[in-house]
């Protein structure tokens, strides 16, 4: 409930966890990444293990994957200038606020709103993994309005729309492959995982008769179509339905920034695959069903209006001008 430890902070992954501790000094370590909480194992200390890792985007978003051994965690709700949206995707946690209500988290519970400023116990007496997507309250306000959680601890009733499904997934894809990744591409993840979480929030004051603001709307569909360019069934509709808008608002929505949301997509799914051609164990026809052309004469003449060259061209130059540069 409170924020990620400090060393998580930064363009890369970062990682801590107990495996390299000794033994006997293992719970020690742990508490000691925790301001402003008070931890107590629920297990022996001499068995206690537990890692996180997590990365800090550039508008102070802040994701942590989270492996913890049988914990009981107290928290004085200090933080005022951020809201947390977490999801469990091993064991049980139960969460009670200061009125004694409680609540149990489990996979397959849908995500949860935490109001890091209010006090709280996190109970887990299985141990538990779970995904922590740290906001700038400024950010979950411009969103969702005011009092995000009705002033409780947490606001768990969040619904399982397209977008939320979404999430999800981006968090776990981030958990698996961020620490695989460079500065520039986890802070690509990051904007979109942001991008995402605004939409899907906005939706939730959607339904309560305020817009999405453009700029959100328009991030997380840029988001969904990057997400969605692999896919021959991408359509503006699948969008519009995702982000709970109409089609003729999409349209608008990208006529205001100057483009077509078909030419996006047509331009998104084209760039992705001249990296793609740039891997020449693939040929011409795969390069076109990776990039949602139904057959390679279709993506053939898209890419020739765009970039001048056939995608065989393309590669051939390409190939070349690998060859003259590893001459010099």
């Amino acid at each position: 409930m409170t924020r990620s430890p400090s060393p998580l902070r930064g363009p890369r992954f970062y990682q801590a966890g107990t495996d390299a501790v000794p033994a006997h000094e293992r719970f020690d370590y742990w508490r000691s990444l925790f301001a402003g909480a008070e931890l107590a194992p629920l297990a022996s200390r001499a068995d206690y293990h537990a890692h996180l890792a997590g990365c800090e985007g550039d508008d102070g978003a802040i994701f942590t994957s989270m492996t913890c051994a049988p914990t009981r965690a107290d928290y004085a709700g200090q933080d005022i200038n951020h809201l947390r949206i977490s999801i469990v995707t091993q064991g049980v946690i139960h969460v009670s606020d200061d009125k004694d209500n409680r609540t149990v988290f489990r996979p397959g519970h849908r995500l949860a709103l935490f109001d890091t400023s209010r006090a709280g116990r996190v109970d887990s007496p299985t141990g538990y993994h779970a995904l922590h997507l740290t906001l700038p309250r400024q950010l979950v306000l411009s969103a969702l309005g005011d009092e995000p959680t009705g002033g409780a601890l947490l606001r768990d009733n969040l619904p399982t729309t397209p977008l939320a499904l979404m999430l999800e997934v981006q968090l776990e894809m981030l958990a698996l492959h961020g620490p695989r990744m460079d500065a520039d591409a986890i802070a690509a993840a990051m904007q979109a995982v942001s991008a995402l979480t605004t939409a899907y929030l906005g939706q939730l004051r959607q339904h309560g008769g305020e817009p999405v603001p453009d700029d959100a709307l328009f991030a997380s569909a840029c988001a969904l179509i990057d997400q969605w360019k692999e896919n021959p069934a991408l359509t503006v509709g699948r969008i519009a339905h995702a982000l709970n808008c109409s089609r003729a608002s999409l349209f608008r929505l990208f006529e205001r920034h100057g483009i077509s949301i078909g030419a996006h997509i047509r331009e998104t799914r084209l760039a992705h695959s001249k990296r793609l051609l740039r891997d020449t164990t693939l040929d011409i026809c795969q390069v076109a069903l990776k990039v949602g052309y139904a057959d390679a004469s279709a993506f053939g003449k898209a890419f020739r209006h765009h970039y001048g060259l056939s995608p065989r061209d393309w590669r051939a130059a390409l190939t070349l001008k690998r060859g003259v540069s590893a001459e010099k």
